[in-house]
């Protein structure tokens, strides 16, 4: 589906994406890193900010040893501070350490201002979020006052790790929403998949409906590839003031990096559309979007989860 330049009626002036994972591959040049986040800001015409948690080695660290879950975090402040009002914190735990977890977010949400509890990657750190270690976790998010950002297989893949599905991840992380409902929950890039039909979104909000019977007050989703089918359908179904721009966009190992919004995999001159935030608003206005649901999934909404200002 290729965004039609005529098809762009709205436009916005802020945009953040509340899934972004930077991080180095070898070593921890941060200069280079920033260098190409830099980059990747000003090629944008609007006030781009990205939520971020560990990506590269960063994440391994945070996977592999009590050590690293510091160690990640540490690297992640030393690069948000470089981009005031650009980049903010998200604090991505390992309940297998789960003292050095406890002590990270004591540090990023106490002294450091991180705004987001994840991304919570459960498959690939081999842990359920329906656990008393998870519980715990969670409600000292509740107590610091930041959402709690999930991963959930776009696709429903099949199996994704050591889940069965991602109806099985679903599910898991709905469990811990019903034993600490006070939690603000995000479906990390729960909206996409555009080559599955029909849309992977309709099985989440069937399992959603039959649970609750509408969409919970406390729970967000964020739209991962707005091309895909699933953003209409979303729209149909989901408020727009429980939905975000969440790409889970991630620097290559070097610069130049991928300019914001492309598609992984495919190299620019392959992408589906032109990447730039301007043809995602495109495709929200042809799913249906007016022009208050536009702003609210382009920032407002994130404004007001994580607290940002300007």
């Amino acid at each position: 589906m290729q965004r039609k330049d005529d098809a762009v009626t709205l436009s916005v002036d802020k945009w953040v994406d509340s899934h972004v994972h930077p991080g180095t591959d070898e070593g921890d040049d941060l200069d280079e890193l920033a260098k190409g986040l830099r980059d990747v800001f000003d090629r944008e015409e609007v006030d781009l900010r990205f939520i971020s948690s560990p990506g590269g080695s960063w994440l391994d660290r945070v996977a592999d040893s009590e050590e690293g879950v510091a160690e990640a975090h540490d690297l992640l402040n030393q690069l948000v501070k470089r981009f005031p009002n650009r980049m903010y914190g998200s604090c991505m735990v390992n309940p297998h350490y789960l003292d050095a977890s406890l002590a990270v977010m004591e540090q990023c949400f106490e002294e450091w201002g991180f705004v987001q509890l994840g991304e919570l990657v459960t498959y690939m750190m081999n842990y359920n979020m329906n656990t008393p270690e998870m519980e715990r976790i969670v409600r000292k998010a509740v107590e610091y006052r930041v959402p709690i950002h999930v991963h959930v297989s776009t696709s429903n893949m099949k199996p994704q790790g050591h889940f069965a599905s991602g109806e099985e991840e679903l599910e898991d992380m709905l469990a811990l929403v019903d034993r600490v409902p006070e939690g603000k929950y995000i479906i990390a890039h729960g909206i996409g998949a555009p080559l599955i039909h029909p849309p992977v979104i309709e099985t989440y909000l069937g399992m959603i409906e039959r649970r609750y019977g509408k969409w919970p007050d406390n729970l967000w989703i964020e739209i991962m590839h707005f091309h895909a089918e699933g953003v209409k359908v979303a729209l149909q179904h989901i408020p727009a003031a429980r939905m975000l721009a969440g790409t889970d966009w991630t620097p290559s190992p070097e610069p130049p990096y991928p300019a914001y919004g492309s598609v992984f995999g495919p190299a620019e001159e392959e992408q589906p559309y032109p990447p730039c935030v301007a043809s995602l608003v495109g495709y929200l206005v042809e799913a249906g979007a007016d022009e208050a649901a536009v702003k609210r999934i382009a920032w407002q909404n994130a404004f007001e989860i994580f607290g940002l200002k300007g």
